[in-house]
This record gives C-alpha cells, structure tokens and sequence, in this order.
C-alpha cells in the first residue's frame, strides 16, 4: 500500500509491501530518510530502526502481535510521511 502528499510542491511517497505482512515489510520513499519508528494503538514508539539516509528499509515485524502500527519515515527529526501496517499471525 502506498500514500502521497503535497509538500512544498513535491510529492512525497511512502509504500509498504507486503501490507498486511506476517515478518518483514519493505517501506520506501522517494526522499531519503534516516528513522523509521513503529508506534502501537496506544501512541507508544515500540521499533525504531536507523535507515542512514537511504530510500528503503526491510524491518521485521515477526515479533509484533496482529494489528495496525502507525509508521513514521523521518529525516533530521522531521516527518517525512507516516502510514498504517496491518501485521496478520
């Protein structure tokens, strides 16, 4: 699944695939980014994962139990986009 918005007159993407997943998932934008942080139906940050201004990131979520996470891509503190994964056991 894949989100676009309009910022500062670029389009910035944020896709994950395979979503719903069961163990890892491949996010990708078309900025660089340098975080990706999971956060829980609660608001809690659980997964952070250091991505080094790369465009993509395989993160495992083999260790999450079934629901919806909010994903954060961000570069220098500052959110790039955010998106929702379905993780199904």
């Amino acid at each position: 699944s894949g989100i676009e918005v309009q910022v500062q007159n670029r389009t910035i993407s944020l896709a994950m695939q395979p979503n719903p997943t069961n163990d890892f998932s491949l996010i990708t934008t078309n900025n660089p980014m340098d975080c990706i942080s999971v956060y829980n139906n609660l608001g809690q940050c659980i997964k952070t994962f250091k991505v080094d201004s790369q465009n993509s990131i395989q993160i495992y979520t083999g260790d999450l139990a079934s629901g919806i996470y909010l994903v954060r891509a961000a570069n220098s503190g500052k959110t790039l986009q955010t998106g929702l994964l379905q993780v199904v056991k």
